[in-house]
């Protein structure tokens, strides 16, 4: 149902989006990602190397103690030395943010060195207007989470190029509803 809804187009469009704004994030924190090769990476999950002499494990333990929040692991060769932040299926940019502020934080808790900034460089990313298939910049619309998914009421916001209108497309909460309200921006 959500594929339905959102298309698939859209979704792999919004999967590489937050695997590069997660990209951003590592990058910022001066922290290495598997693999190597940008070709290669994943736009489902993006696995990051703690320095040596850092246990990723522990890492991960420290974010599920501190803030309730899982991270993956690494598999065989790479266990212990990597941890995998996972950026697909029902995720909007607020929830992508709230994972990065969760490693970030958690990064500090447990006393591994890295830069701060990572959240502060994916936000400057997701705010990057992006090129739609016919060309034109615009941003892209994000349903919130809700009980249902993408299918639950939500707001659903564009910006328009150049960025002084701002498009409302539908708000929907509680019953309530207004759609194609446009409102010029001083």
């Amino acid at each position: 149902r959500m594929l339905d809804e959102e298309g698939l187009d859209n979704v792999l469009r919004r999967h590489a989006r937050h695997g590069e704004a997660t990209r951003a994030a590592v990058r910022a924190w001066g922290l290495e990602m598997v693999p190597e090769n940008p070709s290669e990476y994943s736009n489902s999950l993006t696995a990051v190397f703690t320095p040596e002499n850092h246990s990723a494990d522990r890492l991960r333990q420290v974010i599920l103690e501190e803030f309730d929040m899982s991270l993956g692991t690494g598999l065989g060769k790479l266990a212990g030395k990597v941890f995998r932040i996972g950026h697909l299926g029902d995720f909007n940019d607020l929830t992508l943010l709230g994972t990065l502020a969760g490693v970030e934080m958690g990064l500090a808790c447990a006393g591994v060195p890295h830069r701060p900034g990572g959240v502060r460089a994916a936000m400057d990313y997701l705010a990057e207007p992006v090129v739609s298939p016919a060309g034109a910049k615009e941003r892209i619309a994000q349903p919130a989470p809700g009980p249902s998914g993408w299918g639950s009421p939500a707001m659903a916001a564009s910006v328009a190029w150049p960025p002084s209108t701002l498009v409302v497309a539908e708000v929907q909460t509680g019953g309530a509803s207004a759609s194609d309200e446009f409102v010029e921006i001083a």
